[in-house]
């Protein structure tokens, strides 16, 4: 999170918690792009990072095949420094968000209130 300055943990998954400020202790993912979406995969589990529709549960990574609710539109955010991107899902066409001991959860209603993100190469 570009906010907390902290990463996605890898001893959290399947779970998508920010909770580790050490970039080696972080999860890598693999992004893979097609016009206007695409997908997100945890490189140490194989799995696709999945967004619950209902917003009510963190998301994770999770799915061995990508379907609808493992779609993502990442862009950069508006209003925010160079480099800092908001995530949008698919499955309910809601913002990532960060709540409660980092877990990121899609149930931002606009992109203002979403959480900001920094993709790092590995």
């Amino acid at each position: 999170s570009a906010s907390t300055n902290a990463y996605v943990a890898a001893s959290t998954l399947p779970n998508l918690i920010a909770s580790t400020t050490s970039q080696t202790s972080a999860a890598k993912f693999q992004f893979a792009f097609a016009p206007n979406a695409g997908t997100i995969l945890a490189l140490s589990t194989n799995q696709f990072v999945t967004a619950d529709i209902s917003g009510s549960y963190n998301l994770s990574a999770a799915r061995t095949v990508a379907s609808t609710w493992e779609i993502f539109m990442v862009r950069p955010k508006n209003g925010a420094a160079s480099g800092v991107y908001s995530i949008l899902a698919g499955s309910n066409k809601q913002y990532v968000t960060l709540a409660s001991g980092g877990a990121l959860i899609n149930n931002g209603a606009t992109e203002s209130s979403s959480a900001g993100f920094k993709l790092v190469a590995a």
